[in-house]
C-alpha cells in the first residue's frame, strides 16, 4: 500500500488494513454490503484495468463494483495476470446480529489465473493449468495440475540443458500460471518460458530475505500421503515441483480437502511434439485466435465440454505405441459405420454435465446443491452406458474402458441412491437460499418444516383475529430483517390501536406495532428458521463429504465418459469430412495418396481443394526438396502431411484416398519465426535455435518439416547453411567426421571453395555451388523423413549428389493472354522436378505494386539473367551504376502512368502542382 496515502483509523479500515497485510500482492474485494470495494493503490490499479470511476473518501483513493456482477470483472483481472483476495461478511446470528457494530471479515478466497474453479470464470472446452517448474544444476522438474478437475501430472528432466524439452511441454499444457522461486522464476524469464502468456508468480523463503508472495514452509506443505510412493524416491525435483502445487493451492484455498494425487508421467511414451510445431500447424490455436480454424476445431464434434478438452489432450499427445493405435483406430472404425451405435451413445453423452469440474469444486469445499444434482444426473446415465458398452459390438472394441466403466458403477450404485433421495428436483443456486433437501431424507429437518408451515398459519390466525379484535380491515402481519415481525396500521385507523400494542416503528402513512404473541410467535418462526437452515448446511456437508469419499470412482466415471465422447467426435468427423482409416506400420514409410489439409479444404469452396500424393521414408526418397513459387501452396503441403500423421496417431482417420504411416516419435518443423526482442533475439537467430534442435534431436523415426532455412541472413550464407542442413540430415551414419551444431564442416573436414561456408568471391552472383565433398555412405538405420521447401534453387542439386534425395516443385501454368500479357495459374500440385523459376515478380503483381515498379523488376531480373550486372541508361562513366527502382525520376513515372482523360480540371491542376514542388 502507498505510505503516501494515510488510511483513517477507523475500526472498519483498521480491518482492511490488517486483511490487506496478509494479501500484499492480491487486488483485495472487501465487501462492504452489495457491493466490492477497493481501497488506496489497490483501488488506482483496479479502475484502470476494470474501467471504474475512482472516487474518494477522506483522502483515500476508492472504487466499487456490484457484487453480484464481479465475475466479469475478476475475469478481467486474472487476464492482466493479477490476483483477487474476495473478503466477505461473515454474519453473526442470533443474538449477536443485534449487538455487533462491525461485521467480521475473512478473506475466503484467493482467485489467481491458475486456480480458478468457478465456471463462469472458466472456458468450458480448454483445461485451466498451474505449473511449477524447478531448474537447479542437474536439471529441471515440472509439475501441473487442472484445479477445476482435479488433473495432476509431474516429470522431470537431467538432460535437456537447452530446455528443448521443457519448452515443448510447456507450449502444449499452456498454463495459465507458472509458480517458481526466484533463481528459476529469473531463468524463466531468460529462456522465455513463459512468452505464451502465462503469469508467473514467484514465492521466496524467508531466508532468502525476499518479499513474500507465498513462504512455502514445510509446516503448510505438510507431506501427503502420496509423497511415500516409490516413483518420488528418484525424481526429486518433479516431486518439489508437486508439493510446490499442493501447498499453493491449500495456501489459496483454505477450505480443500487433500485429494490432488499427482501421477508421474515419462514425456518419451509420446510423440514428441515441438513448440514450432504446436503453433505453426495450428493444432489448437491459431495465429489469429479463430479456434474453429485449428486441426481441434475441425475435429471437435464431442458433445461434452469434458470430450472436448480431452480431444485437446489427445492432439497434443499422439501415441507411439502401436498396438494402441490400432485399439484407437478399431473403436473409431466401430462408431463411424455402425449409425445405431453412435446414435445411442450420443444420446446418453448428451444428458451428462461436466462432471470433471463439478468435483473440482468438491475437492476444494466450494460445491453448490446444483453440483450435487448434476453428478446425480450423469450416474443417472450410468446404468445406460454400463448396458451399451457391456454389448458385444462395444465391449470387443474397448474392453479396458467397459472394465474401468463397469467397476465404477458397482461402487457408485449407493451414492446414486442417497443423491436420489436426498436432493430436491430443482435445487436453488445457493446453499443459503434453502430447500436443498427432500423431504423424507432427515426426520428432524421435517419436524422443523412442519413447525415453519404451521407458524406461518398462526400467523394469518393473529392477523385475522386482530382485525376482529380492532375493526381495523387494513391491518396485516409483516416482516423485515431489522425489525422483525410487526402488526401495521395505517395513519387514518390509529386511534382505533388498542393499549397493549407496543410501538416499534413510524412511517409516513402507517405505524408498526408488536404484541407479546406476537413476539413469542417471532421467536419459535425464527428459532426454526435458523435451526433449518443450519440442518440443511449440516446434511449437504454430509452430501459433500459422500461425494468426496467417492472422488476416485467419480473421476473414473468422467474419464471414461470423456473418452468414449473423443471416440464419437473422431467417428463423426470421419464421415463428416470424407476421411480414410490409415494403416500404422512399424516402418519408416510415409506413403500419402490424394492427402489433404484438414481445415483448409473446410474453407475453401467445395471441390476446390487440390489433393497431392507423398511417398517418403525407409525407401527413396529420405529427402525431398520441395521448390516453387510463392502463394502456390507448398507451405499447406508441408503442414498437411504432418496433421494427417498426427490424426493418425491419435487414433483417428485422416483426410487421404489411403494412407501407410510409419509410427512417427516426433514432428518438427521450422517453419515461420517471429523477433523476439525482449529475449534480444533476431528472427535468424530464432531459426537456427530451432534448426539446431531439430539436427540435435531428430532420429530415423522422426518427420522433419523445413520451410525456407536460412533465408534470414545473407543469400550465400543462407545458401550454405540450408544446404549442409540437408545434408546432415541424409542418412547419418554410426561414424561421421565431426560437425558443428547447425551441421557444417569440422575445421580439419575439407571444403572446396568454401562452398558450405558462404565464402563467395564478390561479383560471382551467377556462380553454381560446387559439387560437396562426399562425407558419408548411407548407415543402417536411415535418416528422418524431411520435406524441406526452398526458394533456392541450388538445393535442386543436392538430388544429384544424393540418391535419397528428390526434387519435388508445384506445378505452373503459364500462356499469354489475347492481349499479348503472360498470364500465370497455380495449380497446386505437387510434381517431380525442381521448379524452372520462382515467379516472384508475378506475385509481387498479383500483391499490386505499382506497373512501374513492376515493368522495372523485369527489366532487372532479365540483365541479371543475361549479364549479371546492372547498368543505368545515360550515366557518366566515372559514375559506379546504381540499382534504381524506377526508371527515371518518380515523378515522371507518375506522369507517364497517369490518365488525362479521367481526370478533371481541377484534379490535373491539383497533380500539376503536386509535381512542380516536387521537382524543386
Amino acid at each position: 500500500m502507498n505510505p503516501s496515502v494515510e488510511i483513517p483509523e477507523t475500526p472498519l479500515m483498521q480491518q482492511y488494513q490488517a486483511l490487506k497485510a496478509s494479501y500484499p500482492h492480491a487486488i483485495l474485494f472487501f465487501r462492504l454490503g452489495d457491493f466490492y470495494e477497493m481501497f488506496a493503490d489497490d483501488a488506482r490499479t483496479a479502475s484502470g484495468l476494470l474501467g471504474l470511476v475512482l472516487t474518494s473518501r477522506q483522502g483515500v483513493p476508492m472504487c466499487g463494483l456490484p457484487y453480484h456482477s464481479s465475475s466479469n470483472y475478476i475475469a478481467k483481472l486474472l487476464a492482466a495476470g493479477r490476483k483477487v483476495a474476495i473478503c466477505e461478511q461473515i454474519s453473526p446470528s442470533g443474538e449477536d446480529a443485534k449487538k455487533t457494530k462491525l461485521f467480521k471479515r475473512e478473506v475466503v478466497r484467493l482467485i489467481t489465473p491458475g486456480t480458478i474453479v468457478e465456471d463462469e470464470l472458466l472456458q468450458t472446452k480448454s483445461a485451466n493449468y498451474l505449473a511449477a517448474i524447478e531448474i537447479d544444476l542437474v536439471g529441471w522438474g515440472l509439475a501441473y495440475i487442472e484445479v477445476s478437475t482435479g488433473e495432476f501430472f509431474a516429470t522431470q528432466n537431467l538432460n535437456d540443458p537447452d530446455f528443448y524439452q521443457l519448452s515443448a511441454l510447456l507450449s502444449r499444457i499452456a498454463p495459465s500460471e507458472i509458480l517458481a522461486g526466484a533463481k528459476t522464476a529469473a531463468e524463466i524469464k531468460k529462456r522465455g518460458l513463459a512468452d505464451g502468456g502465462a503469469s508467473l508468480s514467484e514465492y521466496s523463503t524467508a531466508a532468502e530475505g525476499q518479499p513474500l508472495t507465498l513462504a512455502f514452509s514445510e509446516k503448510v506443505r505438510g507431506q501427503p500421503p502420496w509423497t511415500t510412493a516409490a516413483v518420488w524416491q528418484n525424481n526429486r525435483l518433479a516431486l518439489k515441483t508437486a508439493l510446490n502445487v499442493t501447498a499453493y493451492i491449500k495456501a489459496n484455498q483454505p477450505g480443500v480437502k487433500e485429494s490432488f494425487s499427482p501421477a508421474f508421467f515419462e514425456p518419451s511414451n509420446k510423440m514428441q511434439l515441438d513448440d514450432s510445431a504446436i503453433k505453426t500447424l495450428e493444432l489448437v490455436s491459431s495465429e489469429y485466435g479463430e479456434e474453429a480454424k485449428t486441426l481441434w476445431g475441425v475435429l471437435d464434434s464431442a458433445i461434452t465440454s469434458m470430450g472436448s478438452r480431452m480431444l485437446k489432450k489427445w492432439i497434443l499427445e499422439p501415441l507411439t505405441a502401436l498396438h494402441e493405435i490400432n485399439a484407437r483406430q478399431q473403436f473409431t472404425a466401430f462408431l463411424a459405420a455402425d449409425r445405431e451405435a453412435r446414435e445411442s451413445l450420443s444420446a446418453i453423452l448428451s444428458q451428462i454435465p461436466d462432471i470433471e469440474r463439478v468435483l473440482g469444486r468438491v475437492v476444494n469445499a466450494s460445491a453448490a446443491p446444483r453440483d450435487a444434482a448434476a453428478i446425480r444426473k450423469a450416474l443417472s446415465q450410468l446404468p445406460k452406458l454400463k448396458l451399451l458398452l457391456s454389448s458385444a459390438r462395444f465391449f470387443e472394441c474397448v474392453p479396458e474402458l467397459s472394465g474401468r466403466l463397469d467397476s465404477a458403477s458397482r461402487a457408485l450404485n449407493g451414492l446414486r441412491e442417497i443423491l436420489d433421495r436426498a436432493i430436491t428436483a430443482s435445487p436453488p443456486a445457493k446453499l443459503s437460499d434453502g430447500g436443498v433437501i427432500n423431504e423424507g431424507h432427515s426426520a428432524e429437518l421435517d419436524e422443523l418444516r412442519s413447525l415453519r408451515k404451521n407458524s406461518q398459519k398462526l400467523l394469518i390466525d393473529i392477523e385475522l383475529k386482530e382485525r376482529e379484535k380492532t375493526h381495523i380491515s387494513s391491518l396485516k402481519v409483516g416482516y423485515n430483517s431489522v425489525f422483525g415481525y410487526y402488526l401495521e396500521v395505517t395513519k387514518t385507523h390509529l386511534p382505533k390501536v388498542p393499549h397493549y400494542y407496543l410501538r416499534k416503528q413510524t412511517l409516513v402513512n402507517a405505524e408498526r406495532f408488536i404484541t407479546e404473541e406476537l413476539k413469542v410467535l417471532e421467536s419459535k418462526i425464527l428459532g426454526a428458521e435458523e435451526r433449518i437452515l443450519k440442518l440443511e448446511t449440516h446434511l449437504f456437508a454430509e452430501i459433500k463429504d459422500l461425494l468426496l469419499q467417492n472422488l476416485k470412482e467419480l473421476r473414473t466415471f468422467a474419464l471414461c465418459a470423456a473418452e468414449l465422447d473423443v471416440f464419437y467426435a473422431l467417428a463423426e468427423s470421419a464421415l463428416r469430412y470424407d476421411f480414410a482409416r490409415p494403416r500404422l506400420t512399424t516402418g519408416a514409410e510415409l506413403i500419402i495418396e490424394e492427402g489433404r489439409h484438414p481445415v483448409a479444404e473446410r474453407y475453401l469452396p467445395a471441390g476446390s481443394f487440390v489433393p497431392n500424393d507423398l511417398n517418403i521414408g525407409d525407401k527413396d526418397p529420405q529427402i525431398i526438396i520441395l521448390t516453387g513459387p510463392n502463394m502456390s501452396g507448398k507451405s499447406v503441403y508441408l503442414r498437411q502431411n504432418a496433421l494427417i500423421v498426427i490424426m493418425a496417431q491419435l487414433g483417428g482417420f485422416v483426410p487421404a484416398k489411403s494412407a501407410v504411416i510409419g509410427v512417427t516419435d516426433r514432428i518438427m518443423t521450422r517453419i515461420g519465426a517471429q523477433d523476439r526482442l525482449s529475449r534480444g533475439e533476431s528472427t535468424f537467430m530464432v531459426e537456427m535455435r530451432e534448426t539446431a534442435s531439430i539436427l540435435s534431436l531428430a532420429t530415423p523415426k522422426s518427420l522433419i518439416l523445413l520451410d525456407e532455412v536460412g533465408r534470414g541472413t545473407s543469400t550465400f550464407d543462407g545458401i550454405s547453411i540450408a544446404w549442409a542442413v540437408a545434408e546432415y540430415l541424409y542418412k547419418p551414419m554410426a561414424a561421421t567426421p565431426a560437425r558443428s551444431a547447425l551441421g557444417g564442416l569440422s575445421a580439419t573436414a575439407p571444403s572446396q571453395s568454401g562452398a558450405l561456408s558462404g565464402e563467395f568471391a564478390a561479383g560471382d552472383a551467377a556462380q553454381r555451388l560446387p559439387p560437396p565433398p562426399v562425407l558419408k555412405t548411407a548407415g543402417p538405420e536411415g535418416g528422418p523423413k524431411v520435406l524441406f521447401a526452398t526458394h533456392y534453387f541450388e538445393l535442386t542439386e543436392l538430388a544429384e549428389k544424393f540418391s535419397g534425395i528428390k526434387n519435388f516443385n508445384v506445378s505452373v501454368k503459364e500462356w499469354a493472354n489475347s492481349a499479348g500479357k503472360t498470364e500465370v495459374v497455380f495449380l497446386h500440385k505437387i510434381v517431380p522436378g525442381p521448379a524452372d523459376k520462382s515467379y516472384g515478380i508475378h506475385v509481387a503483381q498479383l500483391a499490386g505494386l505499382p506497373d512501374a515498379s513492376i515493368k522495372r523488376a523485369k527489366e532487372i531480373l532479365h540483365v541479371l539473367e543475361t549479364k549479371g550486372n546492372i547498368e543505368v541508361s545515360g550515366a557518366d562513366e566515372n559514375i559506379t551504376p546504381l540499382l534504381p527502382i524506377f526508371s527515371e525520376h518518380p515523378v515522371v513515372d507518375e506522369i507517364k502512368l497517369c490518365e488525362p482523360d479521367n481526370m478533371s480540371p481541377m484534379q490535373a491542376l491539383t497533380a500539376i502542382i503536386e509535381w512542380k514542388k516536387r521537382l524543386k
